[in-house]
């Protein structure tokens, strides 16, 4: 299963991911309109390239993958949200990703990837919090930024006080787009 960070482009409705690891053509997040593609942003190396008027393909359509829909934590989760989840009898709380419903049993995946089976009452949901959701691609923004700000260094190679640095601006939100 792809993982996909959907607040790079809070905008996008679909996401399409590039046809094969060697293919020339990226990652491209979608608004889609009836049907159709109106708006598209390229992952690109430094950040998102935004395109009003893009070139829809049938090739394209049929690789998307829509946003899952969003959850404030009412009634059941929808299948295919990542939420935090608790067996009944268990004080800790874990991630999952709500996978089917049952008549009876709820069907969902693990944060380590294993798949469970529970009586819908043995179970209950939560949405993520908002820093683990943060912390979730905390690592992966961060090594963005460092990326865009050092094109010929590597992250692995960084000392912890300087990776530090880049965690905190992602934290303090150097992605957030001001609306016009």
């Amino acid at each position: 299963m792809i993982d996909i960070d959907w607040s790079k482009c809070p905008q996008a409705t679909h996401f399409a991911p590039k046809p094969e690891a060697d293919d020339m053509w990226c990652d491209v997040f979608w608004r889609v309109v009836d049907g159709v593609g109106v708006e598209a942003w390229a992952l690109v190396s430094g950040g998102l390239e935004h395109y009003s008027r893009p070139t829809w393909r049938k090739e394209t359509a049929e690789r998307l993958i829509a946003r899952p829909p969003q959850w404030n934590g009412e009634g059941l989760p929808p299948v295919g949200i990542v939420c935090e989840h608790q067996v009944f009898g268990c004080a800790s709380w874990t991630k999952a990703i709500v996978l089917a419903y049952g008549e009876r049993k709820t069907f969902y995946r693990d944060q380590d990837g294993h798949e469970w089976s529970r009586l819908s009452d043995e179970i209950k949901f939560r949405p993520l919090r908002a820093e683990q959701a943060l912390g979730d691609n905390l690592e992966k923004d961060a090594e963005a930024l460092f990326g865009f700000v050092n094109p010929n260094g590597k992250w692995r190679k960084a000392d912890t006080e300087y990776k530090d640095r880049f965690r905190n601006a992602v934290r303090a939100g150097y992605r957030k787009q001001v609306q016009p």
